[in-house]
């Protein structure tokens, strides 16, 4: 009887423990897509705290914006001088509109 319950209990502890997991990736998750900055209205200082953004890639950015308006799309960065496709793809992780 003993054995029993010990593996019932053992058994719980795992499925609260999984259910807690999902919880808290979907807590961090949640969080992660509130800290990114929107790229629309960041300023020069917010962007070069960026990671793999300078200060003229930051200008660039800004100067972008200014001549063609807000980006539609994140992709719509591949057009600045500088930001290839493993910038942007890190830059996606940092960003958002």
């Amino acid at each position: 009887i003993t054995t029993s319950l010990l593996i019932v209990s053992s058994f719980l502890s795992s499925t609260s423990l999984a259910q807690a997991e999902v919880v808290g990736k979907t807590e961090v998750s949640a969080q992660a897509t509130e800290q990114k900055l929107k790229i629309n209205h960041a300023s020069f200082e917010q962007l070069i705290a960026l990671k793999g953004i300078g200060p003229a890639k930051a200008q660039a950015i800004l100067d972008y914006i200014e001549l063609h308006g807000d980006l539609v799309s994140l992709d719509e960065l591949l057009e600045i001088r500088g930001i290839g496709q493993r910038l942007l793809a890190k830059l996606k992780l940092q960003l958002t509109l």
